[in-house]
């Protein structure tokens, strides 16, 4: 009953649900999208409540453990991955990420966006990560409302916040105009901008269309530090969207003519070259859109510690 009082949602930084006894299946969606967290006993509530307060309100100066691995992708951006294991794991400070809202996300469904907190180098960070694990990464209506009641989180608190993004984009269609998309994004964006405290945006693989916008632009948030691995993709749709939009007539009329290898070719020269110039080292560099752009995801961590000591320097 408690997780439907609207009341605890507007005081609390995290609302531990215990699965202590049995509840009814109608209850499952009230839980999913109400608890912050959900635990089996008292005993591991307990636990995670220390772990949440030593994140939120830090004491002393605490130890930092570099995780033992270093963050990996896959080679080609369309192939889905688990953000938490492959980057947020190995680039933060060893078994110090806390995920909220983790019942949230639903492996077929959705939201896709994982948030939580994490230190990095002993300090407490917010993370917001697309997730290609689910639906591609790409953002809905539920995952930009979780967005941003975690930034306001964050802000709350006065914790700097890492982006992480590695989207294709936002979700089309009727259903997510039915979910409110447009006034839900408009609202996170407030937020978004509205924001003080330090904040550094990462592009990892690809970032296409509004979603630039939406994940901590520069340009709209001033004292953001945002940089991109140089190989990511960063544009206003992908290379076959505009193949298809700006050269999808000649295309065809060269396949109705019985071309086809010429048909091919001028596709393959249109998206090589929309990709070349779409690269992050390219035209997002050149125009000021990032701050910088690093070989490798391996690099991650050590880019980090620095570009968020830079943006506390812009937002003094």
């Amino acid at each position: 009953g408690g997780l439907r009082k609207i009341m605890l949602h507007s005081f609390c930084d995290a609302l531990i649900f215990v699965r202590d006894r049995e509840h009814e299946e109608r209850d499952e969606d009230v839980i999913r999208n109400s608890a912050t967290h959900v635990v089996n006993s008292l005993d591991e509530a307990f636990d995670l409540s220390v772990r949440i307060m030593q994140l939120l309100r830090p004491i002393g100066s605490p130890q930092v453990q570099k995780a033992d691995s270093v963050p990996a992708l896959p080679a080609e951006s369309t192939q889905p991955f688990d953000i938490v294991s492959s980057v947020i794991a190995p680039a933060f400070d060893a078994n110090s990420f806390v995920e909220w809202w983790a019942e949230m996300n639903d492996s077929k469904k959705g939201p896709c966006l994982v948030t939580g907190f994490a230190t990095l180098n002993g300090e407490s960070v917010a993370i917001l990560a697309d997730q290609p694990a689910i639906m591609g990464g790409a953002p809905d209506a539920p995952g930009t409302e979780k967005f941003r009641m975690f930034t306001e989180l964050a802000e709350r608190n006065g914790i700097p916040i890492v982006m992480l993004s590695n989207a294709p984009g936002f979700v089309p269609g009727t259903r997510q105009e039915r979910l409110r998309i447009q006034q839900i994004g408009g609202r996170s964006l407030d937020v978004n901008v509205l924001s003080t405290v330090p904040i550094v945006s990462v592009v990892l693989q690809q970032n296409y269309g509004g979603r630039q916008i939406h994940a901590f632009s520069k340009y709209l948030r001033p004292g953001t530090v945002s940089f991109a691995l140089k190989s990511s993709i960063l544009a206003v749709m992908g290379g076959s969207s505009a193949f298809d939009l700006f050269q999808g007539k000649k295309y065809a009329e060269l396949r109705a003519a019985g071309k086809d290898a010429e048909a091919e070719q001028l596709r393959k020269t249109f998206v090589d070259d929309f990709n070349t110039k779409a690269r992050a080292e390219n035209d997002a560099l050149g125009t000021g859109v990032l701050d910088m752009v690093i070989d490798s995801v391996a690099e991650l961590r050590t880019n980090l510690i620095s570009s968020l000591q830079l943006s506390r320097e812009r937002n003094a």
